[in-house]
């Protein structure tokens, strides 16, 4: 055989090499509940705005994948600890920055507090005023980190959960509580799962200037192929109208697709 010949077949066993090991990649996706991002259905199927604009992008990858729910607690910490292990939806912050790598923005939100509109108690103005009062906030939640930030303290200006389902239900139901962190969009959603009237609920204040990215992210042992061919999916899937019509079933009022 002439070298030649042993160069190219050689060639073209490592790059088969390559393509086989793309193709046995399985990547573990975590999540929580939180519609319309999320959403566990009745028939125990992961569907939402972002969960639709993942599955579309890995469409586009070599990768298997599968979804798993979580509590956000637990799906926090597994996914900064497994390889080929990544999160959604998941708010940058710059606290956040080195526990993952940022594969790309899939959507936006803006966090505020909410109360009950016949709490006529309740007159904000400023992070400063929401001292005054206690709000509950969903443990490692970025709105949890935020407060911290600011100058909050556990238990004199704000208690911490680990179930952001009943965080709405539990606004609801304690007097004690007087606001809760969320994003004004999952209202209505989070009043339906416990057959409350959404317009029971009222945004005081928003707690972040602009809006936040939400973010898929993946462990730091996720390899950097992994990472740019993600990457370059969901940069691709942005482009094309698969996208804007996920967007319109899901999000018909937010026009803007979030940027870096």
């Amino acid at each position: 055989m002439k070298k030649s010949s042993r160069i190219n077949s050689f060639s073209l066993l490592l790059f088969l090499g390559v393509i086989t090991s793309s193709y046995s990649i399985e990547l573990t996706l975590v999540t929580e509940n939180l519609p319309p991002f999320q959403i566990r259905n009745n028939e125990n199927e992961i569907s939402g705005f972002s969960t639709e604009i993942i599955k579309a992008a890995l469409n586009k990858t070599p990768y298997s994948y599968h979804i798993e729910m979580h509590p956000w607690t637990r799906a926090y910490h597994i996914a900064q600890k497994k390889q080929n292990t990544c999160i959604f939806s998941i708010a940058y912050t710059p606290e956040r920055e080195r526990l993952f790598q940022w594969v790309a923005p899939i959507a936006t939100t803006n966090t505020y507090f909410i109360g009950l509109k016949s709490n006529k108690k309740i007159h904000l103005t400023s992070l400063e005023d929401a001292k005054n009062y206690i709000t509950a906030v969903i443990k490692d939640d970025m709105s949890h980190q935020r407060l911290i930030k600011q100058g909050f303290i556990e238990f004199k200006n704000y208690y911490v959960i680990n179930d952001s389902d009943s965080i709405l239900k539990l606004l609801y139901t304690r007097k004690n509580i007087d606001l809760i962190l969320i994003d004004d969009l999952t209202i209505a959603d989070r009043a339906k799962r416990y057959h409350l009237d959404p317009n029971l609920f009222k945004p005081y204040l928003k707690l972040n200037d602009k809006p936040s990215n939400f973010y898929l992210a993946c462990s730091n042992p996720t390899s950097t192929d992994v990472i740019n061919t993600l990457k370059a999916a969901i940069e691709k899937l942005k482009k094309s109208s698969e996208y804007k019509n996920i967007m319109t079933k899901w999000l018909p009022n937010q026009k803007a697709e979030p940027n870096e």
